[in-house]
């Protein structure tokens, strides 16, 4: 049994804050979850903060709603596994109740008097309800997705004061005073035979005794814990790994950052059987740690993300369309990679250019729409202007040679990539995903930096300035015979990180079978 335990706290805090689609998306637990899953074997996901909506949340990204174990779930003492939602039909509020629907939520008016507002996820589930009396807000009913309140927050004078985790009979079984942040288990309940101790310190605390509690019950010889390298969790696991001997596994992602320069990450590296990366970058730097502090943890990269199948169709089309990630690029970097397309674009009328991104802010959507549009009016100067079809009728109409897609998820990115001849990252750390999606959809792919994903002269280039990315453009546009090449390389490499041999690989690293 492989046991996965994610990073998803709010700022490395014991907080309840729902995690975005996206940040899910991209999550080294979430894509390691789904190999093993594709794979076959064994595996669970232990859930050690509060997530109401968990099963939502798993669902969404395609992961068993049902192989978890949630420790607020063992807590509050809820068995429950069906989602379904709660409905408005489904709450009492007053007969004079009136109902007010906004963009963002339900505002609720009783004698013209602000009374609740109610806050719904995107899926339409009822997330909370804030209660206001005399304009103050008094308490807050989080709902869990399996149709209960999980808990209620109360608040002095619009501050914070515990919050109630409840049972299914919404009886209170923990309280948590946010001011000292300490735990008081209510007595009154059987319930309580569960606890070793009437009050504690900390959450921290608590969950960490559910949670080896848990682990010391259900966990075999031979069964490995997949950490989540975080700074909020990894005290727990080393401890365990020090009184139990388990198997205990770390796993680094560069997309989460975490702190180097104190005595428990020395302590993790040296508690740990492996360590595992996403990307060369961030291995090297483990390995020149682990040497300086004299350890021998053995340090790997392993992608979290598989390949699978779904070649582009690139060639079918007439245009050369070039996918540039701009997410992780200053407006400057983005200045300088297009003035080099669009050199480009003057010699070969072909050449199309899609500005690509995930997850960023309104300003800089129009910072990119705005250099969208500069550059098709350089190329079009009656781009954007309303034409007077009565006056005239253009005889061809002209396409841009320029747009801007903002990706919501990943169905998003993998159409975008349909038609896409050659994608372009000019990071310094490039996106392990997008390459692994390039890989699968045969792209060639340019790089700014060298990558264990995109191999030099293979299934792409390592540009190291402007002057050889436009040399690379060139490279794959002129002519089939170096794009060939890249899609024939690429198709090899899918077998490399499909779910299966990822898995094989996790495997033999642990000694679990005779391959290397």
């Amino acid at each position: 049994m492989y046991y996965f335990i994610p990073s998803w706290y709010a700022n490395n805090q014991w907080d309840f804050v729902e995690p975005s689609y996206m940040d899910l998306y991209f999550d080294d637990t979430v894509n390691q979850l789904r190999l093993f899953q594709r794979a076959g074997e064994a595996n669970q996901l232990l859930m050690l903060d509060y997530a109401p909506m968990l099963r939502l949340n798993l669902h969404d990204q395609n992961i068993e709603e049902y192989n978890y174990w949630s420790v607020f779930d063992f807590i509050q003492g809820i068995n429950l596994h069906k989602v379904r939602p709660i409905t408005l039909e489904d709450l009492s509020f007053p007969k004079q109740a009136e109902f007010v629907p906004t963009p963002f939520l339900m505002m609720v008016f009783v004698h013209n008097e602000h009374y609740a507002d109610i806050q719904f996820k995107s899926n339409g589930y009822i997330a909370f309800i804030d209660y206001y009396q005399d304009k103050q807000l008094t308490k807050q009913y989080i709902f869990d997705d399996r149709a209960f309140i999980s808990s209620v927050i109360f608040y002095n004078n619009g501050q914070a004061s515990h919050q109630d985790y409840l049972n299914l009979a919404g009886q209170w079984v923990v309280r948590e005073f946010y001011a000292k942040g300490s735990i008081e288990i209510n007595q009154d309940l059987l319930e309580k035979e569960r606890f070793d101790h009437t009050t504690y310190q900390s959450k921290e605390t608590l969950i960490e005794e559910m949670t080896s509690k848990y682990l010391i019950k259900h966990m075999g010889q031979d069964d490995k814990v997949v950490v989540a390298y975080s700074d909020r969790h990894n005290h727990l696991f080393n401890q365990l790994s020090q009184k139990n001997k388990i198997d205990l596994i770390y796993s680094l992602y560069s997309q989460r950052s975490f702190e180097s320069n104190t005595k428990d990450f020395k302590t993790s590296l040296k508690r740990a059987k492996l360590l595992i990366t996403d990307t060369d970058q961030l291995k090297d730097q483990l390995i020149n740690y682990t040497k300086k502090s004299s350890l021998d943890t053995s340090i790997y990269r392993l992608s979290p993300f598989d390949t699978r199948l779904q070649l582009g169709m690139s060639q079918r089309i007439k245009n050369l369309i070039i996918y540039l990630e701009v997410s992780q690029l200053s407006l400057e970097e983005i200045k300088e990679v297009m003035d080099v397309i669009k050199t480009k674009m003057e010699k070969d009328e072909r050449i199309r250019l899609v500005l690509g991104a995930f997850q960023i802010d309104q300003a800089k959507i129009d910072h990119l729409e705005s250099l969208s549009d500069h550059l098709n009016k350089y190329f079009d100067s009656q781009y954007g202007e309303v034409v007077d079809f009565a006056d005239k009728m253009p005889e061809k109409e002209k396409k841009p040679v320029c747009q801007v897609q903002i990706n919501h998820s990943e169905r998003d990115f993998i159409q975008s990539l349909k038609y896409v001849r050659l994608m372009i990252d000019w990071t310094s750390h490039p996106w392990v995903y997008g390459q692994i999606a390039g890989i699968s959809a045969g792209i060639s792919q340019i790089n700014r930096v060298e990558s264990a994903y995109v191999e030099h002269l293979k299934n792409g280039l390592i540009a190291k300035n402007l002057d050889q990315l436009a040399q690379g453009i060139d490279y794959y546009f002129k002519g089939l015979k170096h794009w060939n090449e890249a899609l024939v390389y690429s198709v090899e490499k899918i077998n490399k990180y499909h779910s299966g041999e990822l898995v094989s690989q996790w495997k033999a690293l642990l000694g679990e079978n005779g391959n290397d």
